[in-house]
């Protein structure tokens, strides 16, 4: 399997079809030795050789990459793109984060020349990040000793540690309860919380919201650490005698902790929790998640509640996670190291509504302290709310309608596998014969039938009496509302369809927001919104499209209007063919499904490109059309 680095080399390759590309050239874009860039080219050149295309290589000129199955090719671009979110060390801040990590988990000398081997870095590119991570050691007491010239290693107190890793957001391995294999982060503070809550609930304890995120973040590290075998080992950890009843329960919540986890007990370590659930502050100096950051979360998303209409201020994972990804962003702004991420318009095109919700958040982030956030940044952290924001979007308390010829028990596939696919969102799955003709239809979210005259009498959706896997694209689209691809299709409004060429941007935004407003009798507030948003962030999506939406849900329908190019004109400094302007209908969250249904057209390279080579709002609609009907397997 490539890394990261190495799938950037190809798409560069990809970009670069018609020239060669210079080893020299490749190794400064990433930041690497000639001899790395040709060590990954080996294994590029053989990777490549089985997916539809092979390098060309000329010692004077460079590598040339060169497609001879161009539809294998694709989808194996697609493949290494959307599979590529795994942690790279393309980065330097990225590569002092792993060896900071590295050196707090393992807790044993590292070898400089091993470790510049697997970075596939120069020993004096790891010498520089290693001074890096010293400095940041530094804040937590925590100190690189180097012995031999040929080995370092970290020293400093394990609580000191834990702190580090909080604070700086260190990859740490985790384990689930009993030592599963449940490594989930969300998983895991959900078994921490029920555990606290128990107790204080029990011994009747008033806690703030606050307080209790920091119990959280305390526990699940020190779950981490002791899994580790680095238990706190500590005389100077000592709770005040006039809190001896918080010093109980403190035994009672680590008691459980360990049984769950399956770690041994410590005194130590339930003496420290203790301290924290006192609020005293006698072993840190400052508290894990600041009031100011947490306030600062609180008060973003409640901003995203009012522009989105999701409320995720009770999704404490959320909160929690986005808390502690502000503290290292924050220092690496500060540092003038941004991460950089070779996907970010994968994930700009996949996850479109959680990377606009991201931008938000990174907007109101750069107002209060006066910084600038990259979109590369802005991707990461869409990707805390991806989870999020589907979880919030999926059609909960569903009320399901299904007519059949076949009696109640014949219709067991069926219902198995609705319970499969969606069972926590079913609160009702009810089963008609077609002959009665008197049930109230309004009463249901969504109506199927396995007779296709049933289905056309009464425009529900067909299914077929035994559900398949390939199956389950079309149950979801019907369940968003949509009973065949014409229906979403219904959203790319022919009268605002256009084949125009602009000069600037802006005569694009104007043009688009004037037709649109004469349609659907809009004022001024769409062309103002779609400005403000632009303010916040870049439409530009890749693959030569733009697209324009309101910052927030302002219209009374949802609707596409389209304007094709035919020439490319600059956009934020990309070039933009394809123009589109949504709008998503106010009030209506369910409607934001449209996003994600987008998705697959923008992240398609061949379909964009049939709908350029032919800006007719036949080819247009005929082409999706196909697209949507495959993905629904219609």
């Amino acid at each position: 399997m490539l890394i990261e680095r190495q799938r950037t080399i190809i798409n560069i390759l990809v970009k670069n079809t018609d020239v060669y590309t210079t080893a020299k050239s490749l190794s400064a874009e990433c930041n690497v030795s000639l001899r790395t860039i040709k060590s990954d080219m080996q294994s590029i050149k053989a990777e490549i050789s089985v997916n539809g295309g092979y390098i060309e290589s000329i010692s004077s000129k460079g590598f040339k990459l060169v497609i001879e199955d161009p539809i294998k090719f694709e989808t194996y671009m697609n493949e290494i793109n959307t599979n590529s979110l795994t942690y790279s060390y393309y980065a330097q801040s990225e590569r002092v984060s792993s060896i900071m990590a590295r050196l707090i988990n393992d807790r044993k000398p590292l070898n400089y020349d091993d470790l510049a081997d697997e970075f596939f870095i120069s020993r004096s590119t790891l010498s520089n990040d290693i001074k890096i991570a010293k400095s940041l050691f530094s804040k937590y007491d925590l100190d690189i000793v180097s012995y031999k010239k040929k080995y370092f290693v970290l020293k400093g107190d394990e609580k000191n540690m834990r702190q580090c890793i909080i604070k700086e957001n260190l990859l740490i391995p985790s384990t689930g309860p009993n030592n599963t294999d449940d490594t989930s982060f969300e998983k895991n503070v959900s078994t921490i919380k029920n555990i606290l809550l128990e107790s204080f609930i029990c011994h009747k304890i008033i806690i703030s919201d606050f307080v209790f995120q920091n119990l959280v973040i305390h526990i699940y590290t020190s779950i981490c650490r002791m899994k580790q075998e680095h238990y706190i080992d500590d005389d100077n950890v000592l709770v005040d005698p006039s809190y001896k009843h918080i010093q109980l329960i403190a035994d009672e919540i680590m008691h459980n902790i360990c049984r769950v986890y399956g770690v041994q007990f410590s005194k130590y370590e339930s003496d420290l929790l203790a301290i924290h659930i006192q609020g005293k502050r006698e072993v840190y100096d400052d508290k894990y998640i600041s009031k100011e950051i947490d306030d600062f979360v609180a008060s973003a998303l409640t901003t995203i509640k009012n522009l989105y209409g999701f409320d995720f201020l009770d999704d404490l994972s959320l909160r929690m996670s986005l808390a502690l990804h502000i503290y290292p962003l924050l220092s690496r702004i500060q540092s003038n190291l941004q991460i950089k991420n070779s996907i970010k318009y994968e994930i700009k095109q996949s996850y479109i509504l959680p990377f606009d919700i991201a931008s938000s958040f990174c907007y109101e982030l750069s107002k209060k302290y006066n910084i600038e956030i990259s979109e590369d940044e802005i991707s990461y952290i869409a990707l805390h709310f991806l989870n999020a924001t589907n979880d919030k979007i999926s059609s909960k308390h569903l009320k399901i309608a299904l007519f059949s010829a076949e009696k109640k028990s014949n219709t067991f596939i069926i219902r198995q596998k609705f319970n499969q696919w969606f069972g926590k969102d079913i609160e009702a799955f009810d089963i008609y014969f077609l002959s009665q003709r008197d049930v109230n239809l309004c009463n249901y979210d969504v109506i199927f039938s396995t007779d296709k005259a049933f289905c056309e009498e009464f425009n529900v959706v067909y299914l077929d009496l035994f559900l398949n896997e390939s199956d389950y694209q079309k149950v979801e689209f019907a369940i968003n509302g949509f009973k065949d691809a014409k229906d979403f299709l219904k959203k790319f409004n022919r009268n605002l369809f256009f084949n125009q060429d602009f000069n600037s941007k802006a005569e694009i935004i104007q043009f688009l927001c004037d037709k649109a407003s004469d349609e659907y009798q809009i004022d001024s507030t769409l062309y103002e919104s779609i400005i403000e948003h632009e303010n916040i962030n870049t439409s530009y999506f890749g693959h030569n499209i733009a697209l324009l939406h309101p910052k927030e849900p302002i219209t009374e329908k949802t609707f596409i209007a389209t304007n094709i190019l035919n020439k490319p004109i600059n956009w934020d400094d990309n070039s933009v063919q394809l123009v589109m302007l949504v709008s998503i209908e106010k009030n209506n969250p369910k409607a934001l499904t449209v996003w994600y249904y987008l998705s697959f057209f923008i992240s398609n390279q061949t379909i964009i490109d049939q709908i350029l080579d032919e800006p007719t709002y036949d080819n247009f609609y005929q082409t999706l059309q196909e697209l949507y009907e495959h993905i629904i397997k219609k």
